[in-house]
């Protein structure tokens, strides 16, 4: 499904888009796209406690091309598993991260903490289903706005739940 899914983006962009499934299709497709500036590489999405994720970390090291490797985090996971996702890859092994859900999150503290201990620089953010119009590049004032802004809204949330409360005891 994701395959057909990148096919159609890319259909939409009128960009190539090619499939490999080991290391020499990968290098074949690399230096086909040699000419281009910006070429994208989707691995399979799987758990960070998958060891195939380590073997395809390393068949993109082993093509002999330079690749920055992104990793993509979702604001909705929780914050111990983000940290081992990080952990997998290592941190010195990571040119970055994309977040996506921020539209689906209720808290982005922790995801922020992690990106500043790791020393993760963010490229693109998503806020929603609709590609491209919902990917922007990452502005630090931007995911620290929302940061703030989902931190108040919660707080308001506290503050009405308590309210409630006490009407309700007043009331009996």
């Amino acid at each position: 499904g994701g395959q057909e899914q990148l096919e159609t983006f890319a259909d939409y962009l009128g960009i190539p888009m090619i499939v490999a499934t080991d290391g020499q299709q990968l290098q074949a497709a690399l230096e086909q796209l040699a000419n281009r500036k910006l070429v994208l590489i989707d691995t399979a999405g799987m758990s960070q406690r998958d060891v195939r994720l380590l073997q395809q970390f390393q068949t993109l090291k082993s093509v002999g091309f330079p690749i920055d490797a992104y990793v993509v985090l979702s604001a909705t996971a929780q914050t111990g598993s983000l940290n081992e996702v990080v952990k997998v890859f290592g941190r010195s092994a990571l040119a970055g991260a994309m977040i996506t859900k921020t539209d689906e999150c209720s808290e982005l503290g922790g995801l922020i903490d992690l990106l500043i201990k790791s020393n993760l620089k963010v490229g693109y953010v998503s806020s929603g289903q609709k590609v491209p119009e919902d990917i922007a590049p990452a502005r630090a004032e931007n995911l620290l706005e929302k940061a703030v802004s989902l931190m108040e809204e919660s707080t308001r949330q506290d503050e009405a739940k308590s309210a409630g409360r006490v009407q309700k005891r007043a009331v009996v």
